[in-house]
């Protein structure tokens, strides 16, 4: 009961104060911060994507895979750079189950992509939050 309070007044100020994508905290990550494991997405509304619980999109449920998340920062040619995160999985209310990835853009709009499988892709709102824990591969000594 208490997130679902929590949920509706952080919805309520997203409608009275607007949505400023300057507030999303991912966007300060750089390529340097990568690869990295993903300890939790927040969205705008307070819920929050853990090893503990999904986040909802339409019909689909979103959750960690086996394993934690790891993201990556990937630049394409005339498309921009965009931090992905993989190594979730989606359930559909059908009972279909699929894996999927999650592209977070740094763009004026604050729209981010949920990826099904390749062959489903819907825009989301982007999280406000990303944390990360230190980086995924270790890094190789000098000798």
């Amino acid at each position: 009961m208490r997130q679902q309070l929590c949920a509706f007044a952080c919805g309520l100020m997203v409608l009275v104060m607007g949505c400023a994508t300057d507030s999303l905290s991912w966007q300060r990550y750089t390529k340097n911060d990568f690869p990295a494991r993903v300890r939790s997405i927040t969205t705008s509304l307070g819920y929050v994507l853990d090893a503990e619980g999904g986040l909802n999109y339409r019909q689909w449920t979103v959750s960690f895979g086996k394993g934690i998340p790891y993201a990556f920062y990937n630049c394409l040619q005339n498309k921009g750079c965009a931090i992905i995160i993989r190594n979730l999985k989606c359930d559909h209310s059908s009972g279909e189950r699929a894996s999927c990835e999650m592209k977070l853009y740094n763009n004026d709009n604050a729209t981010c992509d949920l990826v099904i499988s390749e062959r489903e892709t819907f825009h989301i709102r982007c999280p406000v939050d990303v944390s990360l824990e230190p980086e995924l591969l270790p890094r190789r000594r000098q000798q």
